[in-house]
C-alpha cells in the first residue's frame, strides 16, 4: 500500500507510526505449520484436544474478549457520538499509539508523557494517573485516580459504576479530547485547559442529544 493511502484510513500521526514499524530483515521462506499438533502437522486428534482445552478454559472463567465485549454491548447504549466509540474501542484494545506501545515495536521515541512531560506514557498514565487528567476529573468533582485500575476497560467500569450516567459520559468525552489534545501536542505548543475540556465535552455532549435523528 502506498504511503499516502494511509492517511485516508487513519489518522496521521498513526499513520506516521505505521510506516515507521521496521520491516524484518530476514530472507526465510514460508512454511505451513500445525501448532498444536506435537508433530507439526494437522489431525483430527489434535483438533479435538484443542477444542476440549478451549472450552475448560472458557468455562473456568470469563476471557478478557468476552469482558471486552460485554463493555461493547454496553456502549453502543450510550448517546454519544461515533467517534467516541470508536476511541473506546481503541482504549479497550490498547490501540492507542502511546510512546510505550511504540517502544514495544522497535520504534524510537522520546517515552516521556506528551502532555506533563514527566512519566512514561502509557494508556493508564495519560486517562488516570497524568497530573493533566487528574486536574479535569478535578473540575468535574470527580475521583481524580482510580487507584488499582491496570487497563482501560478496567477504569472504564469502575467510572461506570461510580458516577451519574450523565457524568460518566462527559468524563468520557474529557478523555477523548484529551487524547485529541496530546496528538495536537505533536505540533502545536498550546492545548486546551483543564476547564476548558469540562466546557468543551459538557457543550458537545448536549449538542450531540439534543440532535435529531
Amino acid at each position: 500500500m502506498e504511503s499516502h493511502s494511509y492517511q485516508h484510513i487513519f489518522l496521521s500521526v498513526d499513520a506516521e507510526a505505521i510506516l515507521k514499524i521496521p520491516l524484518p530483515n530476514l530472507h526465510i521462506e514460508d512454511t505451513f505449520s500445525w501448532e498444536p499438533g506435537l508433530e507439526q502437522y494437522f489431525t483430527v486428534k489434535s483438533t479435538y484436544q484443542l477444542y476440549r482445552n478451549k472450552n475448560r478454559k472458557s468455562n473456568a472463567q470469563p476471557s478478557s474478549s468476552s469482558v471486552i465485549n460485554l463493555n461493547f454491548r454496553r456502549m453502543w447504549k450510550f448517546k454519544i457520538p461515533e467517534k467516541v466509540k470508536h476511541f473506546i474501542w481503541r482504549g479497550f484494545t490498547n490501540s492507542f499509539p502511546t510512546t510505550d506501545n511504540l517502544q514495544k515495536r522497535q520504534i524510537g521515541v522520546d517515552p516521556r508523557c506528551l502532555l506533563c512531560g514527566h512519566h512514561t506514557e502509557s494508556i493508564m498514565h495519560i486517562f488516570n494517573t497524568c497530573t493533566i487528567a487528574k486536574e479535569i476529573c478535578r473540575e468535574l468533582t470527580i475521583e481524580e485516580e482510580i487507584v488499582g485500575a491496570t487497563s482501560f476497560q478496567d477504569l472504564f467500569d469502575q467510572r461506570r459504576i461510580r458516577l451519574r450516567q450523565d457524568l460518566f459520559l462527559i468524563w468520557l468525552i474529557c478523555m477523548w479530547d484529551l487524547w485529541y489534545q496530546r496528538n495536537l501536542k505533536l505540533n502545536v505548543e498550546t492545548f486546551r485547559s483543564p476547564q476548558e475540556v469540562k466546557r468543551f465535552a459538557t457543550i458537545f455532549l448536549a449538542n450531540h442529544q439534543a440532535a435529531p435523528k
